[in-house]
């Protein structure tokens, strides 16, 4: 069911951006950008380790959002303690692939800094070189670059994150289940919900 789900978001993705706007209520996900079947949702290092773990069954990227969906079908959610389920650990990866991201673009705008800084005492010491004009073009795309990189800073800092669990009616999880922390609850949504809002006739 998830590689269906994957390859038909893939196939129509603005009618599911829509859809999922239209369930989420929410004005505007952004463009959807990528999808990821059984995302590796753990993390070796540090703290992480304990808190991340699993496979995210479907992992959406759009521009503004990361969307875990988890289907169970017949299974219930795994709960490792009284505090901690799955749903928490694939929030906890997502987390922290945000911080991975941001630090991993922090890195390129350190080098580029110095790429930057670089050229300008290349330019200063061949003040009159006839290879001024392509020493300050060199500058001027790097400092684009530069720029390109902060909004793609900013993009990642800014993207929510958005948990949904796809049951059928049979198999609606308890709320307690779906939250992950006092400041983020997944949403249960139901095959037949979507169903119906694909605008699909009642039987086949």
């Amino acid at each position: 069911f998830s590689n269906a789900l994957s390859y038909f978001i893939l196939q129509y993705p603005e009618m599911w951006q829509k859809l999922l706007q239209d369930i989420l209520k929410c004005e505007d996900l952004g463009e959807i950008e990528s999808v990821t079947r059984e995302e590796d949702a753990k993390v070796d290092k540090g703290d992480w380790k304990d808190k991340t773990g699993g496979r995210i069954d479907l992992l959406l990227r759009t521009r503004k959002y990361y969307i875990i969906i988890e289907n169970k079908i017949d299974s219930e959610i795994i709960v490792d303690t009284e505090d901690k389920n799955q749903l928490s650990r694939y929030y906890n990866y997502v987390k922290h692939l945000k911080i991975e991201q941001i630090e991993e673009l922090q890195k390129e705008k350190v080098k580029v800094k110095e790429q930057i800084d670089k050229r300008n005492k290349q330019l200063n010491n061949n003040i009159n070189s006839r290879y001024r004009q392509d020493w300050e073009n060199k500058i001027n795309y790097c400092t684009e670059r530069l720029d390109n990189i902060q909004e793609q800073i900013e993009d990642v800092n800014n993207k929510g994150i958005i948990g949904i669990v796809l049951t059928p009616n049979y198999n609606k999880p308890e709320e307690k289940l779906l939250k992950v922390d006092n400041e983020f609850l997944f949403k249960s949504v139901t095959y037949k919900d979507i169903y119906n809002r694909l605008g699909c006739p009642p039987h086949f």
